[in-house]
């Protein structure tokens, strides 16, 4: 019979309670917040048990050995030492509720405020804040401990006794249902106290990893304050969760929550000082060659911990600046990481970060699915990755149209941005008067000075460049550096509005080729000149497909599920690993242990496999199981042919090609949702 991991009591009363909080067996965890409510709140919890209404039940985990030290230590509530670390539970809902009452019942003084003010009037039966007079409003501390209350219980009148008795007989013998639970790691039970506590603020991967790293003499949550606080005014504060997931990258190579929770703490103090110079070295190069002026402007925050990553494991003088401007850019229109970021950061850590590390080729091979089209219809109030590189490619070096010098791009310049009345090529007010639309399109912005933009006002384009062109003989190339399109032809001379737009998308569209190479071409170009690039980058796309679609659905642990993967598919990607460890000393056990590892070792039937046997994720994605298959099989005889050299025919290559832009086309729409849905 299945031993059970969920025990339900409820026999405990307000004195076990306290009693167990005291003793320590009923402990707080790191991951919790604050830990005592308002007096307020605190005296309608009271006012509820008094009335014998419900408080709710309170859930309890009993956390595996290696945890029972994860605990708040508060010395105001004067807990004795515990030790005994198998009885240790942790309060993971209900602790306000439990520590209020354990400050009342105790009287004792926390954040300031002495608990034993809170009283109960006798004669109209009500909680208050006092204060106390020892005759009629007496300390709620002194009703219910026994030790105290004996001698101001004969002096009160009878029927203020008979109140007395009713306060303490209430409150002593009161239900407290509790859930216990047992033989849970730490992911799961913080997933249990994010789904009891929807009413509240949800806990983020980073409290936990707070919970995990924390030390008596380190605490990350204050560290990351402190040097949030130091690069404040320089970059703007980076998110809590760059910094769990640089610290991870660094030091456990992937960044998914499981990877984020086995961080020591140890391993943070240890690299915490050189994982900061590395985020500093970060912000440098993105403010320096990407005119990146604000941690707002990021396409996406996980920039900076792959940037760091880099910098951590090269020698200054061999940083490769062009490698990383080049992935920037891709990774950014490529809308490189909607969706599932933590798995495909692993992914590129793996396949692009460390063989550029290492002095490798390393290719990246992103899917970019931009058009002129996309660019023409983007607007500035959709707050997504693909408008911030466009805006980001915009202020590379713009120039003031007036006399040619550098434009000031260190104030808030896409926060700017967003207040539509300022910096419109076509004023808003000119389209108004000539009947035209203004849809808020990213293509009728650039960035130019105040006194400028004032004395534009509601002119139309022809005439305020105009004589812009009087005063700056030169205005063709402050034009160019805005990306605005500068011919005779140009529609800023005529004041065609649709021209001007369609003009200017393409011109952008020509800048994001110039910066990450012509990405236009087909696959049947591509496959007629490079077939196993192809092939391998196509594999790559269907290994990351099934990564992030299982580990959306079943979390880290999906690999070593039989009702996920057939034991034959690992037996075989566990042989192979066990042959590649045997080279490749230099790979740490956790990495080889990822379901990412295990992937790599598989063949395109493997794959197919596993996309079979969940079929229910998968059906949106490849819609018919026939035609699933009949492609993926077509795809494995041409895959092979390839990696045997053998020569195709004709018609076989063909087959093999259509298959592959079947596949690819299937893929590519699943991208194009997830940047949709950013």
């Amino acid at each position: 019979m299945e031993e059970k991991t969920i025990k339900i009591s409820t026999s405990n009363t307000l004195p076990d309670v306290v009693s167990a909080i005291k003793k320590g067996k009923w402990k707080i965890p790191r991951f919790q917040r604050e830990f005592v409510w308002e007096k307020k709140k605190v005296i309608e919890l009271l006012d509820s048990i008094y009335k014998e209404f419900p408080i709710g039940t309170f859930f309890l985990w009993q956390p595996p050995e290696e945890y029972a030290e994860h605990y708040k230590d508060i010395s105001e509530l004067k807990v004795q030492p515990d030790t005994i670390k198998s009885y240790t539970h942790f309060i993971l809902d209900g602790q306000q509720r439990l520590t209020s009452l354990y400050c009342v019942f105790f009287g004792l003084t926390v954040n300031g405020y002495d608990y034993s003010n809170i009283c109960f009037d006798l004669d109209i039966e009500k909680f208050n804040l006092g204060p106390e007079d020892d005759e009629k409003n007496i300390s709620v501390n002194k009703i219910l401990n026994q030790n105290r209350n004996e001698e101001l219980y004969d002096d009160l009148t009878s029927e203020r006794r008979k109140i007395f008795r009713k306060v303490n007989g209430r409150f002593s013998n009161y239900p407290f249902p509790v859930v216990v639970m047992e033989k849970k790691n730490i992911e799961e039970a913080c997933k249990i106290f994010e789904r009891i506590n929807q009413a509240g603020k949800p806990l983020s991967i980073f409290d936990l990893v707070v919970a995990v790293t924390w030390d008596k003499d380190f605490d990350l949550r204050k560290e990351v304050d402190k040097f949030n606080k130091e690069i404040e005014g320089n970059f703007g504060k980076l998110n809590y969760e760059v910094f769990g997931e640089t610290l991870s990258l660094i030091v456990k190579k992937q960044c998914t929550r499981v990877f984020q929770l086995k961080l020591s703490p140890n391993e943070a103090k240890e690299n915490w000082g050189e994982v900061k110079k590395s985020i500093i070295k970060t912000i440098q190069f993105l403010r320096s060659n990407l005119k990146v002026t604000s941690y707002s402007y990021l396409p996406y925050r996980v920039f900076i911990p792959m940037i760091a990553y880099y910098f951590f494991n090269m020698k200054s003088t061999n940083v490769d600046e062009n490698f990383l401007e080049l992935w920037f850019w891709k990774a950014s229109f490529a809308n490189r990481y909607s969706g599932s970021s933590f798995t495909k950061m692993g992914e590129d850590r793996t396949y692009i970060f460390d063989k550029a590390i290492n002095g490798e080729e390393a290719k990246i091979n992103y899917d970019i699915n931009v058009t002129s089209e996309k660019i023409k219809n983007l607007k500035m109030g959709r707050q997504t990755a693909f408008r911030n590189a466009i805006l980001l490619l915009l202020l590379q070096n713009p120039l003031k149209f007036n006399n040619n010098k550098p434009v000031d791009i260190e104030k808030d310049v896409i926060s700017t941005f967003n207040k539509s009345e300022k910096h419109h090529i076509f004023p808003k007010k000119y389209l108004k008067l000539n009947g035209i639309k203004e849809t808020d399109l990213v293509l009728n912005f650039c960035h130019i000075d105040s006194v400028s933009n004032k004395s534009i006002s509601a002119s139309p384009p022809a005439e305020y460049f105009d004589e812009y062109k009087r005063e700056n003989p030169d205005l063709k190339k402050a034009l160019n550096s805005h990306l605005i399109p500068s011919g005779e032809d140009s529609g800023i001379w005529n004041n065609n509005y649709e021209e001007f737009i369609e003009q200017r998308a393409e011109l952008i569209y020509s800048k994001i080729k110039e910066k990450i190479g012509d990405f236009s071409a087909a696959i049947d170009a591509n496959f007629e000149s490079t077939p196993r690039d192809i092939v391998e980058k196509l594999e790559r796309d269907i290994r990351e497909l099934i990564l992030t679609t299982l580990y959306e659905d079943f979390g880290e642990d999906w690999w070593g599920n039989d009702a996920i993967v057939d034991p034959d598919v690992r037996q075989y990607a566990k042989e192979k690993i066990k042959k590649e460890k045997a080279s490749k000393p230099y790979i740490c056990q956790d990495e080889w242990n990822t379901s990412s590892k295990f992937l790599e070792q598989l063949t395109i039937p493997h794959y197919l496999k596993i996309i079979m046997k969940n079929w229910s994720l998968f059906e949106d994605i490849f819609g018919s199981k026939g035609d699933c298959q009949d492609h993926f099989n077509k795809f494995s005889r041409i895959r092979n042919q390839l990696s045997h050299i053998k020569t195709m025919d004709p018609v076989e290559r063909d087959i093999g090609k259509a298959s592959l832009k079947w596949i690819f086309k299937c893929i590519q729409t699943v991208k194009e949702n997830e940047a949709d849905e950013e």
